[in-house]
């Protein structure tokens, strides 16, 4: 059974801080990842498996402070359609 994230909220990511050593991911759900990195940046990312060559793709959706929660998720949503189609 696979593991069910808990959707990610404004404090959780503005909280989040980066690791010196490496790049680490928040997960928000439905293949929504936040990429945090250790420069400090924090980037939006859509993962999901691409119905043609049934590999699994990564798209990057901008950065935090751009592309706020509510946005991202609404770009995840339409992504999704599209691959449904």
């Amino acid at each position: 059974m696979p593991k069910i994230p808990t959707p990610l909220t404004d404090k959780k990511i503005s909280s989040a801080k980066p690791k010196k050593e490496k790049d680490y991911t928040l997960a928000d759900g439905k293949g929504l990842h936040l990429l945090i990195k250790s420069s400090g940046a924090k980037i939006w990312e859509f993962v999901f498996i691409s119905p043609l060559t049934k590999k699994r793709r990564k798209k990057s959706l901008g950065s935090y402070p751009n592309v706020t929660l509510v946005s991202a998720r609404d770009i995840r949503s339409n992504n999704l359609m599209l691959l449904s189609n």
